[in-house]
């Protein structure tokens, strides 16, 4: 009789470099700093697409937009936005995708593009 030999399980093609997909929190607090300098520039499109998202209650909304400083006024969203989880945090990316033509200089690696 022929031993039937097990094969191990399949771990992809040699060389080839398998995407891990990094939790929209994390990758949100990795970039975080990066993303305050960016979106203090102008946070005017980022306060109103959080809100349409509904990602903000108007309470919320209005106290946001009543931070006088930029800096501190996307931090305590980002903050905001992280702690109510991966979703939000993944339709938080969502939307710095399609505002990506007014904010430049966001990580490509946030947003999941090659910019090259």
């Amino acid at each position: 009789m022929v031993g039937l030999e097990s094969s191990p399980p399949h771990a992809g093609v040699p060389g080839e470099v398998e995407e891990v997909i990094e939790d929209p929190v994390s990758l949100l607090r990795t970039h975080k700093v990066r993303l305050i300098e960016v979106l203090s520039n102008d946070p005017s499109p980022i306060e109103q697409g959080v809100h349409s998202k509904g990602l903000l209650s108007d309470r919320k909304y209005r106290n946001i937009r009543s931070i006088n400083d930029p800096s501190e006024k996307i931090e305590e969203l980002l903050d905001f936005i992280m702690g109510k989880g991966s979703g939000a945090a993944q339709e938080f990316i969502d939307l710095l995708r399609k505002l990506q033509d007014d904010f430049p200089t966001l990580p490509a690696e946030l947003l999941g593009v090659n910019r090259n």
